[in-house]
């Protein structure tokens, strides 16, 4: 074995080199993997230095970096290989969205990642954030835990805060939001990043996490089209904890409670039969089958998107319509997310230089299952292989008679914690209902000077429900808390664009945006209801708790954002 190990390692080498463009300038940021091991890869520094450990002398290494072409190198022998990227012209003319407007990538003074609609919707997702997961370089896309509707954390270049959010700033068609959690991805024509300081400088200091800009399909000239697109889904865990075996189980806590005293051990013994003194049935335990209760709270799951798109129009009336729904069962019993969106976008022609603009959003949202931290519970999923392994211990007493003697630590013996039980017990949903809409009108005062003045409004409100049937604690409790927010916002720009000879291109901006929020909250908390009551009937009836009640109403302080900002750009 020694001797393969040693074959294994000397197999294994490194190989570096510069990356450098056209100009001999470095590149930094290139991806550079090996080929059919898109696992294995690095990036480069900022010098455009890498250094990569490959399994052998053929392997072939991938450069890739956006606006450059994609090319293939074999290493064969050599530990040094130096590459020169050429562009990409038909990248470099993609037009790129950088905030108020948008320029071709070639243009391009900062750091800017993009990802094409076409590429997320082939990821069958529920959250558009997920599917930027390893398409970006320099974003990170993490997931708190893989329920349905599961919290999604964007981080651009990383975090820049201890104590403050790390979030980017979100914008779906130059509306600031603050989550895609209600966009289709069928509804996405690109999604553009903006990275480092000189791009993201124009939103001040709301874009110091970077931003992260959505533009959704828009209204094209032709005829008529109805498209659909959708997916159905199995889902299953991959991979369990494996439980002990019911002798290995007992023998653990046996030998564990006799270490902690004679009391412990006693109680032990008594509870699973266990010494002369109480049947002597270790050895039975042999032939008693373990039941793993991580398979009991997991299950396979199913999932399924429906999204139907029509479009249409002539050169002075374009309209856009659509229409999608998604069901997403979770992999853990009563969980589930579910989500309905619709948005139209409309223009018209009005004049041959003035047109106006109009999109209307709307969605709903209803999640189950989602995680209580506020009442300290779980998902009881990852401590499910802990609960005892066995149905009914052979000492034959109940556990009351002897929970007293386990009080060294042992509570998953207890049949309180049994997590079926324990997640059947909780219902805890959440239903949000969200409306946006926008109206613009664009002015050509002159030829390449275009005004543009667009009025917004949102509408928001959201229901959270908790309750607990007493399994744990004896007596139902019970929350509710409703929200409702709106908000505002004007922005006008003036934007000129001017061609000097055949190669000098420059371009003006300026502008002025208000945005203006408010939101409120209440909360009732109530514990002790009668055991009649359900989870509707106690949701209803949340005032009549009998042991403790509570009512909380929350009035946020109002948003207000007033900016005006600039921007010049030259060509030569």
């Amino acid at each position: 074995m020694i001797l393969c190990v040693q074959n294994i390692m000397a197999q294994k080498r490194t190989v570096s080199g510069i990356v450098t463009d056209s100009k001999n300038e470095p590149l930094i940021g290139v991806n550079v993997t090996i080929k059919n091991a898109s696992t294995t890869g690095t990036i480069t520094d900022i010098d455009g230095k890498y250094s990569l450990e490959i399994p052998s002398g053929n392997s072939v290494l991938v450069f890739s970096y956006i606006g450059y072409s994609t090319q293939e190198v074999k290493v064969s022998n050599r530990s040094v290989v130096d590459i020169v990227l050429k562009d990409d012209m038909q990248a470099l003319e993609e037009v790129v969205v950088i905030g108020y407007g948008t320029v071709k990538r070639r243009d391009l003074t900062g750091a800017v990642a993009s990802v094409q609609g076409k590429d997320i919707a082939a990821n069958p997702v529920s959250n558009v954030s997920q599917a930027l997961q390893g398409r970006l370089p320099g974003v990170n896309v993490i997931s708190q835990d893989g329920r349905p509707g599961a919290t999604i954390s964007v981080r651009v270049r990383g975090g820049g805060s201890i104590t403050q959010s790390n979030e980017p700033l979100y914008v779906v068609d130059g509306f600031p939001v603050s989550n895609l959690d209600d966009i289709s991805a069928s509804d996405i024509e690109t999604i553009d990043v903006l990275k480092d300081a000189s791009s993201t400088a124009i939103y001040g200091a709301r874009g110091a996490n970077g931003v992260i800009l959505v533009t959704t399909k828009g209204v094209k000239e032709g005829k008529i089209s109805v498209s659909y697109d959708g997916y159905i889904q199995m889902k299953h865990a991959a991979k369990t904890l494996e439980t002990l075996s019911a002798q290995e189980y007992i023998l653990h806590n046996w030998s564990y409670a006799a270490s902690r005293g004679e009391s412990n051990k006693d109680a032990v013994e008594k509870y699973f039969g266990l010494g002369s003194k109480y049947g002597n049935h270790y050895a039975d335990y042999a032939n008693v089958t373990a039941h793993d209760y991580t398979n009991d709270v997991l299950r396979t799951a199913s999932s399924h998107s429906h999204n139907v798109s029509i479009s249409g129009g002539s050169d002075k009336t374009k309209v856009i319509f659509s229409l999608g729904y998604i069901d997403d069962e979770g992999i853990k019993i009563n969980s589930d997310y579910n989500r309905f969106n619709t948005s139209l976008k409309f223009q018209q022609k009005l004049l041959n230089n003035l047109i106006f603009d109009f999109d209307l959003r709307y969605s709903e949202i209803n999640l189950n299952g989602r995680e209580d931290v506020t009442n300290g519970k779980g998902s009881n999923v990852s401590g499910a292989y802990r609960y005892r392994p066995i149905d009914n211990p052979l000492g034959g007493v109940d556990y009351s008679e002897v929970a007293s003697g386990f009080s060294f630590g042992v509570a998953n013996i207890d049949d309180k914690h049994n997590p079926i039980e324990l997640i059947n017990d909780i219902t805890n949903r959440s239903y949000d209902r969200s409306l946006r809409g926008s109206a613009a009108l664009s002015w050509e005062i002159i030829k390449g000077l275009t005004a543009r003045t667009e009025f917004s409004i949102n509408r928001g409100s959201s229901k959270d429900t908790y309750y607990e049937n007493g399994y744990t604690n004896g007596d139902k409790r019970a929350s509710l808390t409703r929200g409702i927010s709106e908000g505002l916002r004007s922005v006008t720009t003036f934007n000129y664009n001017k061609t000097l000879g055949d190669t000098h291109d420059f371009s003006i901006l300026i502008g002025n945006e208000f945005i203006n929020t408010d939101s409120e909250s209440s909360k009732l908390e109530g514990r002790g209801y009668p055991d009649r009551f359900d989870y509707k009937t106690t949701i209803a009836l949340i005032h009549t708790a009998t042991t403790s009640y509570s009512s909380i109403n929350t009035i946020n302080n109002p948003g207000r954002t007033v900016s005006f900002f600039g921007r010049f750009s030259y060509t030569p």
